[in-house]
């Protein structure tokens, strides 16, 4: 498996207050997220 600079890829943020980059294999996919504290989302957030 090739090595993969993170600071390469795309940042995304799927919802506010959270981002991340994310690495997609065949059979898998890594995220590596950054969270902001006390974000302005008062409620949990659902995935899906």
């Amino acid at each position: 498996m090739p090595f993969i600079n993170l600071k390469s890829l795309p940042i995304k943020g799927p919802v506010p207050g959270f981002e991340g980059v994310f690495v997609h294999t065949t059979t898998m996919t890594l995220a590596y997220w950054k969270v902001q504290e006390r974000s302005h989302c008062s409620r949990p957030v659902r995935c899906g």
